[in-house]
């Protein structure tokens, strides 16, 4: 059942996303030779750094979405947390090794908090269909939003899904022959990308503007395009870095 408007349940969602993150970055540490001190650490930047990063996208989005059809939007958008969360970690990394030394590897320690980072986004998405926000096309067979007021497709327990299928995939692909320590979070964001681009389709937009933003696509279908580009450019970067190590080690 949606209880649209509950904005406690949206910002429970967020809190228990980020125990899932800090249980699994805590259990999980050694594998990737991290302290649980260190993996405790990065977990609050992660959680602060993502929320931050989707706020900041939410508002760069309302102000086209205002610029465009004189309506603003969401002032919350979880793709932020894709795009800047990494990047903002990669300054933190650089501070470690410039203070603490080798020891911080940032492949690693990215490798380790890349589940937790969509465990959040997969809550949040969860978030979105309790509170009503982010709703899909109108469906005769769909759930009823009051936001809308109209039935719709749940595309939130869609992406829901489809999030917790990306996680399983992302486990599967790391246990693989010729995975390179690095890829995890690359390769888990083209995966979120290439379903994302998906399912854009099925969200609803009042404006068709704002669905053909983009040389006919919406603006999230360009961000999708965009990430898995250079997602992919980083993931052939690493393992093209692998092959010399190898062959000079060789």
């Amino acid at each position: 059942m949606m209880f649209a408007g509950s904005d406690f349940c949206y910002k429970l969602m967020y809190a228990i996303g980020f125990a899932l993150m800090m249980v699994y970055s805590v259990k999980c540490c050694g594998r990737y030779r991290v302290s649980k001190k260190t993996a405790v650490v990065l977990t609050l930047f992660t959680y602060v750094f993502g929320v931050t990063g989707a706020l900041a996208m939410g508002r760069i989005y309302t102000a086209i979405s205002e610029k465009v059809t004189g309506e603003g939007n969401s002032n919350v958008a979880i793709f932020g947390a894709v795009i800047f969360c990494p990047l903002l970690l990669l300054a933190v990394f650089g501070l470690q090794a410039l203070f603490f030394g080798k020891e911080y590897n940032f492949r690693k320690q990215m490798d380790l908090l890349t589940p937790g980072i969509f465990m959040i986004l997969t809550c949040a998405k969860f978030g979105c269909f309790l509170e009503g926000c982010c709703y899909g096309v109108a469906c005769d067979f769909g759930v009823y939003n009051p936001h809308a007021g109209m039935k719709v497709f749940p595309v939130q327990i869609f992406e829901t899904a489809c999030m917790i299928v990306v996680l399983l995939l992302a486990r599967v692909i790391e246990k693989r022959k010729g995975f390179v320590a690095g890829m995890k979070y690359p390769v888990t964001a083209m995966m979120y990308c290439t379903i994302r681009f998906g399912w854009e389709y099925l969200r609803y937009y009042g404006d068709d503007r704002m669905r053909r933003l983009v040389w006919g696509m919406t603006f999230w279908q360009a961000c999708c395009i965009a990430v898995f580009l250079a997602s992919a450019g980083i993931v052939a970067y690493l393992a093209g870095s692998e092959r010399l190590r190898k062959n000079a080690s060789a």
